[in-house]
């Protein structure tokens, strides 16, 4: 604890340096400060960390767990850029007892779903199972509960590409054809008091589909639907 006043000091010196960064949080959490916390101080210098290092790095000392309680609704045809031109309903619409047209002229209704041990939320769980989610899109709603307006740090991955958005701003927009990583992106994201909505917009080309979503502050909890 003797070198927290120092280990600061580096940290408000550090500029954009990533791997100092990172060395200088793991320092900090020896001395007794929380990463998780940390981390929103360090993606306002640097937005877009590299997701293999921060994993390596500070990954094992993060102390958060992943959200694992969510609603999801599903499948919706991948047409052509469906990913980034087509609302299927549930972006503008958050009430899970809505149903909307799905793939193959089916009704799409929101069920519950629960992230597996290591945190991955599966989409290939909804109706029709991994055969149906080939060539299709599915949606994924958690609600995150913060006792005040405040910027927190979150980490998310989706397999393939997914659109992102936290009360709703757009956080994280990817097309790649990938599997899902948990340090894919870090984001800051900004909540109000109170409720704020969280939707994934996945799409599938083939194989397993899914998310995974991270928050990183203790004061923040989440639900599937606001309590």
């Amino acid at each position: 604890p003797k070198f927290r006043e120092s280990l600061r000091a580096a940290w408000s010196e550090a500029g954009s340096d990533e791997y100092l960064h990172l060395a200088l949080l793991r320092a900090r959490a020896r001395c007794g400060e929380e990463a998780d916390l940390l981390l929103a101080s360090m993606i306002e210098r640097i937005p877009k960390p590299e997701p293999a290092r921060l994993r390596r790095e500070v990954g094992p000392i993060l102390a958060s767990a992943f959200v694992t309680k969510w609603k999801a609704i599903g499948y919706f045809p991948a047409a052509e850029k469906a990913l980034v031109r087509r609302d299927f309903g549930p972006e503008a619409d958050a009430d899970v007892a809505r149903t909307w047209p799905g793939k193959d002229e089916t009704k799409a209704r929101w069920v519950g779903l629960e992230a597996e041990a290591n945190g991955f939320l599966s989409l290939a769980e909804l109706e029709g199972g991994e055969a149906r989610s080939k060539g299709a899109i599915a949606y994924a709603q958690t609600w995150l509960h913060s006792p005040d307006d405040r910027k927190v740090a979150c980490a998310l991955g989706t397999d393939d590409g997914g659109r992102v958005w936290v009360g709703g701003a757009l956080v994280h927009e990817s097309a790649a054809r990938k599997r899902a990583d948990p340090f894919e992106r870090l984001a800051l994201v900004r909540l109000e008091a109170g409720w704020n909505r969280v939707l994934f917009k996945v799409e599938n080309v083939v194989g397993p589909t899914g998310l995974y979503f991270r928050v990183f502050d203790p004061g923040v909890r989440a639900s599937a639907v606001p309590e």
